[in-house]
């Protein structure tokens, strides 16, 4: 089993914060291990929101795998991005609504 649309986050205001995150994701990690789930460490992404110029940054880890640093992400069907606009979300739902539609076999 896989452990889909999980998201851990906490609010980093100095190393500590990242420290106690990385911690936060370690206990996740053995709840998994625990409940015989699993989290694909590859579709596993780390996605900062912030509007600072100098955000504190840390690296994190599961399953001693480092998480990849996205711009954006989707999250229960919404597109979100690290300044918390939803440009992106907008401009893939006008896509979607201009897209050809296509015809489905009788």
């Amino acid at each position: 089993m896989f452990a889909d649309d999980t998201v851990v986050y906490r609010r980093i205001t100095s190393h500590d914060d990242a420290a106690a995150l990385q911690r936060d994701i370690d206990a996740l990690q053995r709840w998994a291990d625990t409940w015989l789930m699993q989290f694909n460490a590859s579709k596993c992404q780390l996605l900062r929101i912030t509007l600072k110029r100098s955000p504190i940054k840390a690296s994190y880890t599961i399953s001693d795998q480092t998480l990849e640093e996205v711009d954006s992400a989707k999250l229960l069907g919404v597109e979100i991005d690290s300044k918390l606009t939803f440009n992106n979300h907008v401009e893939l739902l006008t896509l979607s609504a201009n897209a050809p539609m296509v015809a489905e076999p009788s």
